[in-house]
């Protein structure tokens, strides 16, 4: 991973972080274990892994790989309100973030992983 690509993915997670929580319903966002952001990156394929680079450090996980860039998050919510619809305003709110960046075909993996 160059400098520069490391420090401008932290920055952008560190917006997308943000943005995230200012998602109604939406009370935090939790850190993978290292375990699951092992087994997201398995799942993604070696060769992303290998060629991409990561936001290290972040709650909100940023892998740009040759043809995608993933955004994965684990969201706690509060009781009052729907998962799915939560989900989906994360989801839609990190993809309206990276449309000007230029950056290959995102995909978002968003978990609801506490309510409450």
């Amino acid at each position: 991973m160059n400098d520069s690509s490391g420090v401008r993915l932290r920055a952008l997670a560190d917006e997308l972080d943000a943005a995230v929580l200012a998602v109604p319903g939406v009370l935090r966002i939790q850190p993978r274990l290292d375990v699951a952001r092992l087994a997201r990156r398995v799942a993604d394929g070696f060769a992303a892994v290998r060629q991409g680079v990561h936001a290290p450090g972040s709650r909100v996980e940023v892998t740009v790989g040759p043809e995608a860039t993933v955004v994965s998050l684990d969201v706690a919510i509060a009781r009052d309100h729907s998962g799915p619809v939560v989900a989906r305003a994360v989801a839609e709110t990190v993809l309206l973030r990276l449309a000007g960046e230029g950056l290959p075909e995102p995909r978002v993996d968003v978990r609801i992983v506490a309510v409450g």
